[in-house]
């Protein structure tokens, strides 16, 4: 009948195989190992094995151990009180000079160690922060002459590691277990704009490998995340689909 029998047409003719897959982890994006690069000692575990964590969960904290950066701390201080010295000092010195009590080259020889002391407060600065302090942390060090003792482990951003992620004070994170609540993220830096990480992908956590009052030396893996929001299709094809799997 005229409705099954139609003029022929041609058309696309595309042929079609079958390739067995799987979904696969992303090497390199998936894993993420947590570890920490300085020595220490675990005082608290925060992570819970098995569960989602944003970025910006509090997962470890540590009291530091690690003798360089004490040491670098330690000189660091030091500069900052001989600096008030020489500062006081030059004070004292300029209104002498201004009254011809004393010689302008006695002046000018405390301002050059000043200078000098200023090179070295420089330099500590750079130290501490390749050992992960921010200008904050370092600022605070400065004005309240303490010791930063504490490394607050925090999970990673899923691509961007912009933040702190490892917080030597004693700034407030959320806890892993109220991230099921409803308790916005607190920003890493006090001194930058607050980020809002609800709305990141969670992170599974795989793997807790330490526990409370372990002593872990620098580099040590403390947990594993897992990124599971994008994977990979691992085809297993034959010799002779190469070529169209090419095309």
């Amino acid at each position: 009948s005229a409705e099954y029998l139609q003029p022929l047409k041609t058309e696309t003719f595309r042929r079609s195989i079958t390739v067995p897959g799987l979904v696969v982890e992303r090497p390199g994006r998936t894993r993420v190992e947590i570890s920490t690069p300085m020595a220490a000692v675990i005082t608290h575990v925060h992570a819970v094995q098995g569960e989602a964590v944003k970025p910006g969960t509090l997962l470890f904290q540590l009291r530091i151990t690690a003798e360089a950066l004490v040491s670098t701390q330690t000189d660091f201080l030091r500069t900052v009180g001989e600096l008030d010295v020489e500062n006081r000092e030059i004070a004292r010195l300029s209104k002498a000079t201004e009254a011809g009590a004393i010689s302008q080259k006695t002046l000018l020889e405390r301002q050059y160690a000043k200078e000098k002391l200023e090179v070295l407060q420089n330099a500590q600065k750079e130290a501490l922060r390749l050992h992960g302090l921010s200008e904050r942390q370092i600022d605070d060090i400065a004005k309240n002459r303490r010791l930063l003792r504490d490394l607050q482990i925090i999970a990673p951003s899923r691509d961007n590691h912009g933040h702190d992620e490892l917080q030597l004070s004693s700034s407030a994170v959320r806890p892993v277990s109220l991230t099921g609540a409803n308790v916005g993220a607190v920003p890493f830096d006090e001194s930058k704009n607050p980020t809002d990480e609800t709305g990141s992908t969670p992170l599974i956590l795989q793997e807790v490998l330490v526990h409370k009052g372990e002593t872990i030396a620098a580099g040590t893996t403390l947990a594993v995340l897992a990124d599971y929001s994008e994977l990979y299709i691992q085809g297993n094809a034959f010799e002779q689909d190469v070529e169209m799997l090419s095309q």
